[in-house]
């Protein structure tokens, strides 16, 4: 799905700014590499606690937790944008993505949420699909990452926006 340059163009100057306009301004300015270089280290950054029952927004971790079908379902999904957008084209980490997606993840099974769990392996398969990327990319684009500070600020970011949607009376 490689978007071009204009299409990404007239994209951010819709009324209504699309949700990910990163996305957008990255393909626009050449900086694709960096956007999928940062999205990459901040899920990283992820917390990787795998609660005994299932959490929800109620939890102050609970956006930004690996074991959530949702951080896989978008892992999962920028991984292949990846490979899609051509910031992936090697062959063997292209295959390693696809080996990677088609898992059998517990998340993905069937049946009750509380009966097929995220395990401490799958976080584990997780951190090393994310730390092959991200050193991959770095390498690749002669990138030299982002620092700890960047990566805490988005991911402060990103707890914010979240617990701006929840009621006044409990964030």
């Amino acid at each position: 799905m490689k978007i071009i340059k204009e299409a990404a163009a007239q994209m951010l100057v819709l009324p209504n700014r699309p949700l990910d306009a990163t996305y957008y301004e990255a393909i626009v300015n050449g900086t694709l590499p960096e956007f999928y270089l940062h999205s990459f280290q901040v899920y990283r950054g992820y917390s990787d606690a795998l609660p005994d029952q299932l959490v929800d927004g109620f939890n102050s971790e609970y956006p930004l937790m690996k074991c959530r079908t949702h951080f896989l379902t978008g892992l999962m999904n920028r991984l292949k944008h990846s490979v899609e957008d051509e910031i992936i084209t090697d062959t063997g980490m292209a295959v390693t993505i696809d080996e990677f997606c088609q898992f059998d993840w517990q998340a993905n099974r069937s049946g009750s949420k509380s009966e097929f769990m995220t395990t401490p392996n799958e976080i584990e398969k997780i951190n090393s699909m994310l730390d092959l990327i991200v050193s991959h990319l770095k390498q690749k684009y002669d990138l030299p990452g982002f620092t700890q500070e960047q990566i805490d600020q988005t991911i402060t970011a990103r707890r914010a926006l979240s617990r701006f949607s929840l009621p006044e009376d409990i964030r």
